[in-house]
C-alpha cells in the first residue's frame, strides 16, 4: 500500500510517502507537501508542491527526482493529482495569477501537464482542477469553475461538461472512466450552504447522504460504484468528521 502525505520535523513540513508503513522522504530544500501518488511498474510518482522564496510551486517526484511544474508568471501553484499512462505523465495543476480586470485581485486557473507541456483548461473567471485520469488517448480532468458560486464539471481534452444546471452549486473532486461512461464524485451545496455527498454518472447525479457529507474518491468495479468520503457534524469552527464509503449509495462508516 502506498500513501502520499507530509511529515513535520518541528521546523518545516516535508513531503513523503509510505509504502506498507515505511516512510520515504522526498527531497526538497524547503517546506513541501505531497497530495497524490501513483505507482507504475517499478516507478513511484508523487504530485505536490514546495516553497521557493515567497512562492509555492507545483511539482512531481519520480522515484525521488523532482520535476517543476510551476507556470511562468504564476504567483503560486500546486499539483493535486497525477496519472501515468505508458511512458506519459499527466499532472493536474492549479495556479494563481493576477487579475487586473477585477480590482487587482488574484484568481486561480486550472491546467494539466503532459510530460512537461502545459495545457490550460479555459473558462472565464476562476477554475480548479481536482483530479485527472487518462482513457486511451483522452485526458479527463474534473473540478469546478466559479460563476456566482462553484459549478462542478469535468473536461475531456479541455472541452467542459457541466454537472448540473446553471443554478446548481456543486464541486467535483474525483473522476473515473469506464468507457464510455464518466463517473465523478463530489458534493452539492444547498440553499442553506449544506453539503451533500454525491456522484454523477455522465451528468446524472446520485445523492449519497442526507447528512452533511463530501465524496472525495470514486471507483467502479463491474456494476458497482464505490465512493469514499466523510460525513461531518457541527460548524466550521467546531465540527467532527467520520470517514466512510458508499457502495451503490449504501454507506459504511470506517470509524
Amino acid at each position: 500500500m502506498y500513501v502520499a502525505g507530509s511529515t513535520n520535523d518541528g521546523i518545516i513540513s516535508k513531503a513523503c510517502y509510505w509504502k506498507n508503513g515505511t516512510r520515504t522522504d522526498l527531497p526538497s530544500a524547503s517546506y513541501a507537501v505531497a497530495f497524490a501518488i501513483v505507482v507504475a511498474g517499478n516507478d513511484i510518482y508523487v504530485a505536490g508542491a514546495y516553497v521557493s522564496g515567497s512562492a509555492t510551486k507545483a511539482c512531481y517526484w519520480k522515484n525521488g527526482t523532482k520535476t517543476d511544474l510551476h507556470p511562468s508568471g504564476a504567483l503560486s501553484s500546486d499539483a493535486g493529482a497525477i496519472a501515468v499512462a505508458g511512458s506519459d505523465v499527466y499532472v493536474a495543476v492549479n495556479y494563481k495569477v493576477e487579475d487586473s480586470d477585477d480590482d487587482n485581485e488574484d484568481k486561480w486557473k486550472a491546467c494539466y501537464w503532459k510530460n512537461g507541456t502545459k495545457t490550460d483548461i479555459t473558462v472565464e473567471g476562476k477554475a480548479q482542477a481536482n483530479d485527472i485520469t487518462v482513457a486511451g488517448s483522452d485526458v479527463y480532468v474534473t473540478g469546478c469553475y466559479f460563476n456566482s458560486g462553484p459549478k462542478a464539471c469535468y473536461w475531456k481534452n479541455s472541452t467542459k461538461t457541466d454537472l448540473g444546471s446553471s443554478s446548481d452549486f456543486a464541486e467535483a473532486y474525483a473522476i473515473a472512466v469506464v468507457d464510455p461512461e464518466v463517473y465523478t464524485a463530489g458534493r452539492y451545496i444547498g440553499d442553506g450552504d449544506e453539503s451533500g455527498a454525491c456522484y454523477w454518472k455522465g451528468t446524472t447525479k446520485t445523492d449519497l447522504s442526507d447528512a452533511e457529507s463530501i465524496a472525495l474518491g470514486i471507483a467502479v468495479v463491474g456494476d458497482d460504484v464505490y465512493t469514499a468520503g466523510f460525513t461531518f457534524t457541527g460548524n466550521f469552527s467546531d465540527y467532527s468528521t467520520k470517514a466512510c464509503y458508499w457502495k451503490n449509495s449504501v454507506k459504511k462508516d470506517l470509524l
